[in-house]
C-alpha cells in the first residue's frame, strides 16, 4: 500500500472513530448545555434556586401573546378565532383559555379559602356587605347564569367574584381580541421560529383585505428576527470571507485540492476535539464551541506551512516534507497545548472542557497535517515550473514587506495604541445590548402589554421552602411586603394559598360574611337550612404547576413575575424570598466569564513560557510567547480607541490570537538565520487567511460577533508585526534596492 493510500485510510479511520464516539455519546444522554448560569463560578442563588430560575424562566420564554385589532370588532374576533385555530392545528401552540374550565373548577372548589384582597384583614365588614349585595344583584339581574345548585353550594357567589379578580389575566379574559398561550416547542428552535413565522404570514395575507392588524409579544419573535438578521449577515460576511480565502489559496498554491484538504482537516480536528470532550464530560457547554473557533486559525496555519514548505522544496516525499516543518510545528503544538492545559487549574467546568477540546483538536491538527495532508498533497505535473512560479511569488512578497525602521515605527504605534486603549477601556456585559432589537416588534410588544395590564420586566420573585407549604408562606409574606400590585402576572399563592392562609380566610369569611348574612341568603333564595354539600377538590390547573419547581435537593421554589415602572427600583429583604433580575443575572455571568477568561489567558501564557524555555534551554525563546501575549493585549484594548467596549467575546477572540500568534512566532524563531523566505510567505498567507475567515466578522451589526471579529482583526496585525520585528523577518537593504528598481 502506497503512502497516499495509507494516509487516506488513516484519515477515513480517524473520521469514523471520532464520528462514532460523538454519535454514541449524543445518543446515550450526552449533549450540549446552553445555560450560562449552570456553570457560573459563584452564585448569589442557591443551586436549587438556580435550577428553578432556569426552568421557570425557560417556560416563561416559551409564552406568546397576540392582539388582533380591526375597525370592525366582528372582523377582529373572527380573525382572532382563525389565528387560534391555525396555531392550535399546527401543534405549536396551546391556548390559555383551553385550561379555563380547569381554572374555574379550581376556583369553585376553593372559593371559601381564596380572597381577592391582598390580606385577610382587608376583607372588612363593609366588604362583606358589598359581596352580599353583589350576590343579590347577580341572582336577580338579567342574563346571569345562576342555578339553584350553584346557589346551594355558593350562596354568596364567591366563585364569580374570585373569577373576576383572580383570572383577569388568565388567557386575556378581559380582552376578547387578545390571544395568549404557550409554545409546545422551544422558542429558541430555528424550526419553531420558521414554522411560526410562515403561519403568521399566511394568516396576515388572508386577513389583509379586512384591515386586520396584529401585535405580537414573545421571545420567539425577537429570536426569529435575530436569527434572520444573523443568517443574512453571516451569509454576506462569510461568503465574502470564503471567497477571499479561496482566492488567496488559489493565488498562493494554484490548486483547488489544497482548499479541500485544509477544509477537511479543519472539520476533522473540530470533530476530534468534540469527541474527546464528550468522552470526559456528560455535557459540553456551547460557549466551548465559541472558543473553539481558534481551531480554524490553527489548522489553516499548520496546513499553510506544510503546503508552503513542500512548494518551496519541489514537493519532496512525505518523510522529507515532514522534516522541513516537524520541529516548528511541534513546538507550536506543544506550546499551545500546554497553555490550554493550564486552564484546567482554574477549577471551572467551562475552562476544563475548553482545555480538553483545545488539546485534542490541536493534536489532531498537528497529526493530520503531518501524516495526512503531506502525503495527500499531490505535486503538480509540471513541478519544476510550478516551483519556479511559487518562488517568484514568495520573492515578491518578501520584497514588499516593511523594512526594520518601518516595523519599529509600526510596533511603537501599536504599543502606544494598546496603552491608550487600556486607559480608555470600558466593558460591556449587559446581554440586553448584545443584540439590536427590532423597533417594530418592540412597539407591538408594548401594545400587547397595555392590553394585558402587565409589565415587561424580567424581574421575578423567587420564594423558597423545604416543603411546598413553606414556599407558599414565603411567597405570601413577600407579596405582603411588596404589594400585589407589584405582581405583573400570576402568583401561585393567589390561587393556592398556604394552609395557614386558608384557615385565616375561612375564619374571616365565616365571621364577616356567612354568620351575618347566611340566614338572609337562605330566606331570599329559598335554600334549605343546615345543608351539607360535599365537593371533591380537583387537581390544580396545569399552568399553576408551571409556577412551582421541586429541586433535586428537595427544596420547593415558587416564581412570580414582577412589574416595574421605568426608572424605579424595588427594595426588598426576606430570608426565604428574593428578587431575581434575569437579564442582570446573565449579564453577571458574562462579566464573571470575562474576568475569568482574562486570568485564563494569563495562565496560558505563563505555562507556554515555561514550556518553550524547557524546549530551547534559553530565555530568548520566551519571545515566542511574548509576541502573541502583546498581540492579545492589542486585540483586546486597541478597539477601545474606536469606542468598542471589552466583553467576554473579546476574550474568546484573544484565545484565537493565542494559538495563531504562537504559530507565527515559533516558525519565525525556527527560520532565523536561514536563507529562505518561504516561512515569511507562509505566515503572511496564514495571517490573511485568519483575517478573511474571522477578522471580517468585525463588520457584523451584532455586538458579540463584532467584538470577536475586531479583536481577531487587530490582534493578528499586532502578532504579525511584533513577530516580524523581533525575529528579523523584515526587508533587507538589498531587497529594498531590488524593489526600487522594479
Amino acid at each position: 500500500m502506497g503512502q497516499r493510500a495509507r494516509a487516506g485510510l488513516l484519515f477515513a479511520l480517524w473520521l469514523a472513530l471520532a464520528g462514532t464516539i460523538v454519535a454514541i455519546r449524543l445518543s446515550t444522554g450526552a449533549g450540549f448545555d446552553t445555560n450560562i448560569r449552570s456553570i457560573l463560578p459563584s452564585e448569589r442563588l442557591s443551586p436549587g434556586a438556580q435550577a428553578a430560575v432556569s426552568e421557570l424562566t425557560g417556560s416563561f420564554a416559551d409564552r406568546v401573546a397576540f392582539l388582533v385589532r380591526a375597525e370592525d370588532p366582528g372582523a377582529a374576533e373572527d380573525a382572532r378565532t382563525d389565528l387560534n385555530e391555525r396555531l392550535t392545528a399546527s401543534g405549536l401552540f396551546v391556548d390559555d383559555q383551553a385550561t379555563g374550565e380547569d381554572t374555574a373548577r379550581w376556583i369553585f372548589a376553593n372559593r371559601n379559602e381564596l380572597l381577592c384582597e391582598e390580606r385577610p384583614e382587608d376583607f372588612t365588614d363593609e366588604t362583606a356587605r358589598r359581596v352580599w349585595q353583589q350576590a343579590l344583584g347577580r341572582v336577580y339581574g338579567v342574563g346571569t347564569p345562576v342555578s339553584g345548585d350553584l346557589l346551594r353550594a355558593d350562596p354568596f357567589l364567591l366563585t364569580f367574584r374570585l373569577a373576576d379578580c383572580l383570572s383577569a389575566r388568565v388567557g386575556g379574559a378581559n380582552t376578547p381580541s387578545l390571544l395568549s398561550g404557550r409554545l409546545t416547542e422551544p422558542a429558541s428552535s430555528l424550526a419553531t421560529q420558521d414554522r411560526l413565522s410562515v403561519l403568521i404570514a399566511e394568516w396576515q395575507a388572508e386577513w389583509r383585505e379586512e384591515n386586520v392588524e396584529l401585535a405580537r409579544m414573545g421571545t420567539v419573535f425577537h429570536a426569529a428576527h435575530a436569527a434572520g438578521s444573523a443568517r443574512g449577515e453571516i451569509s454576506r460576511v462569510s461568503g465574502l470571507g470564503l471567497f477571499g480565502v479561496i482566492a488567496l489559496f488559489l493565488f498562493a498554491f494554484r490548486r483547488p485540492s489544497a482548499i479541500l484538504l485544509v477544509a477537511a482537516l479543519i472539520g476533522a480536528s473540530f470533530l476530534t476535539g468534540l469527541a474527546v470532550t464528550l468522552l470526559l464530560f456528560s455535557e459540553v457547554h456551547l460557549l466551548v464551541l465559541v472558543f473553539a473557533a481558534m481551531l480554524v486559525g490553527i489548522v489553516s496555519d499548520y496546513a499553510v506551512h506544510a503546503l508552503a514548505a513542500r512548494a518551496s522544496h519541489g514537493w519532496p516525499d512525505a518523510k522529507a516534507s515532514r522534516a522541513l516543518i516537524f520541529r516548528p510545528l511541534t513546538v507550536s503544538m506543544l506550546t499551545t497545548m500546554a497553555g490550554f492545559a493550564g486552564l484546567w487549574l482554574l477549577g471551572l467546568s467551562l475552562f476544563a472542557q475548553l482545555a480538553v477540546f483545545a488539546i485534542a483538536g490541536i493534536f489532531a491538527a498537528w497529526a493530520l497535517v503531518l501524516y495526512v495532508l503531506v502525503p495527500l498533497d499531490l505535486a503538480p505535473r509540471a513541478s519544476a515550473m510550478a516551483k519556479q512560479d511559487w518562488s517568484e511569488r514568495v520573492d515578491a512578497m518578501a520584497r514588499y514587506v516593511p523594512d526594520r525602521r518601518l516595523l519599529l515605527f509600526a510596533c511603537a504605534a501599536l504599543l502606544l495604541a494598546t496603552l491608550l486603549g487600556v486607559l480608555r477601556a470600558t466593558t460591556l456585559d449587559d446581554v440586553r445590548q448584545f443584540q439590536p432589537r427590532d423597533a417594530g416588534l418592540m412597539a407591538e410588544e408594548e401594545t400587547v402589554l397595555d392590553a394585558l395590564g402587565a409589565g415587561n420586566g424580567q424581574l421575578y420573585l423567587v420564594s423558597e421552602g423545604d416543603s411546598l407549604d413553606a414556599a407558599k408562606l414565603a411567597e405570601e409574606d413577600a407579596i405582603g411586603l411588596l404589594g400585589r400590585d407589584r405582581i405583573a402576572g400570576l402568583a401561585y399563592t393567589k390561587f393556592d394559598p398556604s394552609a395557614e392562609r386558608r384557615q385565616v380566610t375561612r375564619d374571616v369569611l365565616q365571621t364577616r360574611l356567612e354568620s351575618p348574612y347566611i340566614a338572609e341568603a337562605q330566606e331570599q333564595f329559598g335554600l334549605e337550612r343546615d345543608i351539607e354539600i360535599s365537593i371533591s377538590r380537583p387537581a390544580r390547573p396545569a399552568w399553576l404547576d408551571d409556577l412551582h419547581v421541586e429541586a433535586a435537593n428537595g427544596q420547593h421554589y415558587l416564581i412570580a413575575q414582577l412589574r416595574t415602572e421605568p426608572g424605579t427600583s424595588i427594595f426588598f429583604s426576606s430570608p426565604d424570598a428574593q428578587i431575581v433580575d434575569v437579564a442582570q443575572t446573565y449579564s453577571d455571568a458574562f462579566a464573571a466569564y470575562r474576568r475569568l477568561a482574562g486570568w485564563a489567558l494569563g495562565l496560558a501564557n505563563l505555562v507556554a513560557i515555561f514550556v518553550v524555555s524547557l524546549i530551547y534551554r534559553t530565555l530568548r525563546a520566551a519571545l515566542i510567547v511574548a509576541c502573541p501575549a502583546a498581540a492579545m493585549l492589542g486585540g483586546i484594548f486597541i478597539p477601545s480607541l474606536l469606542g468598542v467596549p471589552i466583553s467576554f467575546f473579546s476574550m474568546a477572540g484573544a484565545m484565537v490570537l493565542f494559538g495563531v500568534g504562537i504559530d507565527y512566532a515559533a516558525f519565525f524563531y525556527e527560520a532565523r538565520g536561514k536563507r529562505e523566505n518561504w516561512t515569511l510567505a507562509a505566515v503572511l498567507i496564514s495571517a490573511l487567511t485568519t483575517e478573511l475567515s474571522m477578522g471580517l466578522l468585525c463588520y457584523s451589526e451584532t455586538f458579540p460577533v463584532r467584538s470577536f471579529g475586531l479583536t481577531v482583526a487587530v490582534g493578528v496585525l499586532c502578532a504579525l508585526t511584533y513577530a516580524m520585528l523581533v525575529f528579523g523577518q523584515f526587508r533587507s537593504g538589498e531587497q529594498a534596492s531590488d524593489a526600487g528598481n522594479m
